[in-house]
């Protein structure tokens, strides 16, 4: 709706383009990452926040960073129920 404020949660993923794509449709006024981070490949986790990292800059405000420059907002891609309970 006109002059409504727009919330998107998204997970972040190996392709930054399709985030960038769902942005250029929707124009939200908040973008919410949840990284994804497999138990046993830890470094995919690492990976898709650094190709996502220019979004993330984009949209600081909302995609705090812990002190090791990890999202905040992160879960298992294998256990993704967790991050809901």
């Amino acid at each position: 709706m006109q002059r409504r404020p727009n919330v998107v949660v998204a997970f972040t993923s190996f392709n930054e383009q399709l985030i960038r794509a769902l942005l250029s449709v929707i124009n939200p006024t908040h973008l919410f990452l949840v990284n994804g981070v497999p138990p046993h490949l830890l470094w995919r986790g690492c990976a898709m926040q650094e190709i996502c990292a220019g979004i993330i800059n984009d949209y600081k405000e909302d995609n705090k960073l812990d002190d090791k420059k990890e999202l905040i907002r992160k879960t298992s891609t294998l256990n993704y129920e967790e991050h809901f309970l």
